[in-house]
């Protein structure tokens, strides 16, 4: 009986040492982990203004218009087919300076759509200033890609989204100013003539151009203090 006890008791006291172990090794394992990131901000940028112009009409403005348009088209009064391009610009002024960019999203709504069901759009930087009241195809700003990808719409409505998180990077380090997005269709040999339409701020329901950015790190904003660029705006 008592060997019966002693065995009892030693199954016990291990049951207790394993227990025990466990219980202090499950901590010493979370502090052997790989430390928390860095906390980010979400900071959605104000829409300053958006255009689009037409290559078939080189002295036209259509600041005021509730779409913007994308990609190459008939112009219905001559018949002639002309690429169209859309202008977009934000105000960054709310980003801390030295804030590294961990996303930055474009989104616009798209609602017609022509031509080819799998229509390439690339986001390019605007290379100077432009009004939304005076932009047209003949004075509109030059372009560039700075690493950011186009994306394939189909014909379905929606809205649509872009990597531009490379343009807004390059943006806050002031390695070129911001005077926003140009959207430009991929028209290679081919291709059927198409083109996105999409809702412009213009617009009522909230469909207008958003710009999403999440960023860490950065001294605080204060407004007006940390304005690095003017902005053209609307007059």
């Amino acid at each position: 009986m008592k060997s019966r006890y002693n065995i009892l008791v030693m199954f016990i006291l291990l049951g207790i040492g394993l227990g025990g172990s466990l219980l202090f090794s499950i901590p010493s394992a979370a502090q052997d982990g790989a430390p928390a990131g860095a906390p980010t901000t979400t900071y959605h940028a104000p829409l300053v203004q958006d255009s689009w112009v037409d290559a078939t009409q080189p002295t036209s403005n259509f600041g005021g218009d509730a779409s913007l348009h994308v990609g190459m088209a008939v112009q219905p009064a001559t018949g002639g087919l002309g690429e169209r391009q859309t202008l977009v610009q934000f105000d960054l002024s709310g980003l801390p300076a030295g804030a590294t960019i961990v996303d930055a999203t474009l989104q616009l709504y798209q609602i017609a759509a022509s031509g080819s069901d799998a229509y390439q759009v690339r986001p390019d930087a605007a290379g100077h200033s432009w009004q939304e009241a005076a932009v047209t195809w003949a004075n509109r700003p030059s372009n560039s890609n700075l690493g950011d990808p186009a994306i394939t719409l189909s014909y379905s409505t929606g809205w649509k989204q872009w990597n531009v998180k490379q343009t807004v990077q390059d943006w806050q380090d002031h390695r070129v100013a911001n005077f926003g997005f140009v959207l430009v269709g991929m028209n290679p040999a081919g291709v059927p003539p198409s083109e996105r339409v999409f809702s412009s701020r213009e617009t009522t329901g909230g469909t207008g151009p958003t710009l999403t950015i999440v960023y860490e790190g950065g001294a605080t904003a204060t407004g007006a203090k940390n304005r690095r660029r003017s902005l053209d705006t609307r007059t």
